[in-house]
């Protein structure tokens, strides 16, 4: 279920991606023109939701390892959403030095970071329990 769901998931972040970029900016962002995307941030958004969407879907070692990944991440998230929020910003948006970031993002990311960590704990225990009824 939660592999369908993030398949979906990355098939419709594939699809817009400008709205990935203005969602991203509106929750996180108060000077969103001062500070625009990176000309390539909206082709790696796609790519990102084709990638997603493809692993999510195929399952086996390579979605095991990428929800792995996931899980690490959120964990970062979690315990230092300052330093997450700039380093990602700080990449993929331009003059991100002069971002002025809205209030209520870093309990935001807290929380994204915590979901995404148990999301990911969540997927690999389906899937090990979908490989062990397979072996059965």
């Amino acid at each position: 279920m939660i592999r369908t769901l993030l398949g979906l998931g990355g098939i419709v972040v594939a699809l817009v991606p400008g709205r990935v970029i203005e969602l991203y900016e509106n929750l996180a962002i108060e000077n969103p023109d001062e500070c625009p995307p990176k000309s390539w941030v909206a082709p790696a958004i796609r790519a990102e939701g084709i990638g997603l969407a493809i692993l999510s879907l195929s399952g086996g070692r390579a979605y095991a390892t990428f929800m792995k990944f996931v899980g690490a991440v959120g964990v970062v998230a979690f315990f230092f959403p300052r330093q997450y929020a700039a380093f990602g910003f700080g990449i993929a948006w331009k003059r991100s030095d002069s971002i002025e970031w809205r209030s209520g993002l870093f309990p935001a990311v807290r929380v994204m970071g915590a979901f995404s960590a148990l999301l990911a704990y969540c997927a690999l225990k389906e899937q090990r329990s979908r490989r062990i009824q397979l072996d059965q």
